[in-house]
């Protein structure tokens, strides 16, 4: 009790300069110092970030202003990187969030909506990401600087119908001011621009979002906003539709350059055949575990079921025959036993493949992060994908050629 008479003499103090006798600037300055009450007692960051603005506080004193300030750099101090970058992001402070990415912020963290609103907040746990959280601000600089810093453009959280999802929420918003003269609005920025720059980084709509935005298209007056989310959509709808066909084309194989992909397919069957040949095949059969497993892995187990499915299929496929191989090596060319069944020699690879896989795992997902980034990238990404489903084929083509479900 004493240490709040403390707290409320020094506030009368700080509050009692500064005063005028004008009406909107006595307003201005009983704002003012309810916010600099707040700023000084605050519960939480949406207080303390509402409270402690400087725009707020401008018709308090100097001293004042600068209490403020001191307590929210000490609350930014000390609530770490992650809050640091979403103060940042929300005052649209690029060198701000810089800084706060460099000191280790997680930009794919989750804020709730009790966070970012306080008491106010209509859901309290509704959540949102960095990306919805910045895309508000309409920035295509501030969005670029969080791709870069491996924002995932395809965070999905919450129950899909609530649609967080930051390029939806942009599809229809329009930034405008007015001119020099305040007698006419001039849009500075296009909500459909973040998902155009979105696309350049990955993102993929779920046939969800893909409705939701057909259904609200083109509803403005604005010809460029029209024009802008009509773009965005059919890239969009062209961009979900290829995404099947690109494991179509079957083109040359990652390290060995010199082999076909038919010269690879051909020789990957052999009875009995030399170590060197064996250990290309080995080599080939690793890579497209970890190719095939690294691309299932990032697909939504919600919206893409049958596709995961047939990954895990031809994963099995191609353990198999992997596993036929892995023991040939280890036996001089030759399976060790006359009676190894695909059931048996898939049990005694399945405990093998991870210590033989982790270096592929870890090639295929550095090469992920630079698809996003590079054209090169991405062909070499699919043309492994593409050279791998074909030989899953293969060797489900040969495993129905042999109804006993032997390998000799």
């Amino acid at each position: 009790m004493q240490l709040k008479k403390v707290v409320t003499a020094s506030l009368a103090v700080l509050l009692m300069a500064g005063c005028s006798s004008t009406p909107q600037v006595n307003e201005k300055l009983e704002n003012a110092r309810e916010a600099l009450a707040g700023c000084l007692s605050p519960d939480g960051f949406h207080n303390f970030y509402r409270n402690c603005n400087a725009n707020t506080l401008k018709e308090l004193p100097q001293e004042s202003q600068l209490k403020a300030s001191e307590k929210w750099s000490t609350y930014l101090a000390g609530a770490g990187p992650d809050f640091q970058l979403l103060a940042a992001v929300k005052s649209g402070d690029l060198k701000g969030v810089t800084e706060a990415i460099d000191a280790g912020a997680d930009v794919n963290r989750l804020f709730t909506d009790a966070t970012l609103y306080g008491s106010g907040a209509y859901d309290p746990d509704d959540k949102n990401s960095i990306l919805t959280i910045a895309s508000k601000r309409m920035n295509l600089e501030l969005m670029a600087v969080l791709f870069e810093a491996g924002a995932d453009v395809n965070l999905r959280y919450g129950p899909e119908r609530n649609l967080n999802d930051f390029v939806y929420q942009s599809f229809g918003k329009m930034r405008s001011t007015y001119d020099g003269n305040s007698q006419k609005i001039v849009v500075t920025a296009y909500g459909p621009d973040i998902g155009l720059l979105a696309l350049e980084y990955g993102y993929a709509p779920t046939a969800y979002i893909l409705d939701a935005m057909a259904n609200g298209l083109i509803r403005g007056s604005d010809p460029k906003m029209k024009a802008k989310q009509s773009e965005l959509y059919n890239k969009l709808l062209q961009a979900r539709n290829e995404a099947p066909q690109q494991m179509a084309t079957a083109s040359e194989f990652g390290f060995h350059k010199h082999l076909t992909v038919d010269e690879v397919l051909a020789n990957q069957m052999p009875k009995t055949s030399g170590m060197q040949q064996l250990q290309i095949g080995m080599e080939v059969n690793m890579r497209c575990l970890a190719s095939l497993a690294t691309f299932r892995n990032i697909l939504n187990p919600a919206t893409d079921t049958n596709m995961i499915n047939k990954f895990n299929q031809n994963i099995g496929y191609i353990m198999v025959l992997t596993a036929a191989n892995y023991d040939r090596l280890t036996h001089d060319g030759e399976l060790s036993r006359s009676d190894w069944s695909y059931a048996k020699l898939l049990d005694m690879f399945e405990s093998l493949s991870p210590d033989l896989g982790d270096p592929y795992l870890s090639y295929y997902e550095k090469l992920l992060q630079q698809v996003k980034q590079s054209e090169v990238a991405t062909r070499r990404y699919r043309n492994d994908i593409d050279t791998c489903t074909a030989l899953a084929s293969k060797y489900k083509k040969a495993m129905k050629d042999d109804p006993e479900g032997s390998i000799n």
